[in-house]
């Protein structure tokens, strides 16, 4: 029993003792890393700070917007909702970021989501009070507990730690300034009409909207303009039910007040009401050209081209 309790209390000084080292050792690789937060932090006069999902990240060629004469990056983690934007954007400021233009993924049904770690890679870019300050996050609004804590402090990310030479070095050249540098194939009408519909139901999250306004207020208090940018959908997304359409009208109303500029797609504006003090860009994208898209939400390599090429001449860098 003695002995038992000994290897018990022996593997918890281990544990607890190999805990800074491994964060010191996360952070001392995303130094040098090609995306991330602690390397943003680093980069001196940023126009643009894209923060969102795997919308973002497949959705936009940030390396050649505006020909490359803005300095732009990207935080795209899977899964990303806007309780965790919200503690990436205060990361970024709190390392000492920096940037002109702040740009959220406004994808409605990120509100849905129950709070929760979708991606542990954002726990590379994280010393020990912040990865706790994550996890009360999630807890505040999620139903994390404290084996959420557990894994997030000792499990995450071991297996990149324990392959860092070979691991890091191959997922480091899939990105550039955050963004993703992988192709993706477009897809066919035939697949894409054969895919299951969105889901019918929307019920935002309480703690999800509350963060969309914080992270407004984070920007405006930090001299950081802001704005919601919606990536272009198959056009099935838009006629299959209103539940989209409907999705964004909630989304639209949890902003109004805010000072932000909401960039959306000329086909979802169609179906939306905007109060007269909001300020709203519209652009057009062919949202029936399959080879655009790799499913209904996300945009193939030929999709994130051309959506590029169609933002850059939205918005000014």
């Amino acid at each position: 029993m003695k002995r038992a309790l000994k290897l018990l209390l022996l593997s918890i000084v281990v544990s607890l003792s190999l805990l800074p080292l491994k964060r010191l050792c996360c952070l001392a690789i995303m130094r040098h890393a090609n995306f991330g937060i602690t390397r943003a932090a680093t980069e001196s006069g940023l126009d643009w700070l894209f923060i969102g999902s795997s919308m973002f990240r497949q959705g936009l060629d940030i390396k050649n917007l505006w020909g490359g004469q803005a300095a732009t990056y990207m935080f795209a983690y899977n899964g990303n909702q806007p309780v965790l934007e919200l503690e990436e954007l205060r990361l970024f400021l709190e390392r000492g970021g920096s940037v002109k233009n702040c740009a959220i993924d406004m994808y409605a049904y990120s509100l849905t989501a129950v709070p929760g770690l979708s991606d542990v890679r954002l726990l590379l870019d994280a010393d020990l009070s912040d990865t706790l300050s994550i996890f009360a996050a999630l807890k505040a609004g999620g139903n994390a507990d404290w084996t959420t804590c557990y894994q997030m402090l000792f499990q995450a990310n071991n297996e990149l730690l324990l392959t860092l030479p070979v691991a890091f070095k191959f997922m480091n050249e899939r990105y550039c300034m955050g963004a993703n540098l992988g192709s993706r194939a477009g897809s066919t009408e035939k697949a894409l009409m054969a895919l299951p519909p969105l889901p019918k139901r929307f019920k935002p999250n309480p703690r999800q909207a509350e963060a969309l306004a914080e992270m407004v207020k984070l920007c405006r208090e930090n001299g950081t303009g802001v704005s919601f940018i919606e990536t272009p959908k198959f056009a099935r997304v838009y006629s299959d039910n209103d539940c989209y359409i409907e999705s964004m009208k909630r989304y639209v109303e949890l902003l109004h007040g805010l000072p932000c500029v909401l960039v959306i797609n000329s086909t979802t504006a169609d179906g939306l009401q905007f109060p007269g003090d909001m300020k709203v860009i519209t652009y057009s994208f062919d949202s029936t050209r399959a080879d655009c898209f790799s499913d209904l939400l996300h945009l193939s390599t030929k999709g994130r081209v051309e959506f590029s090429r169609v933002l850059a001449a939205t918005l000014r860098p």
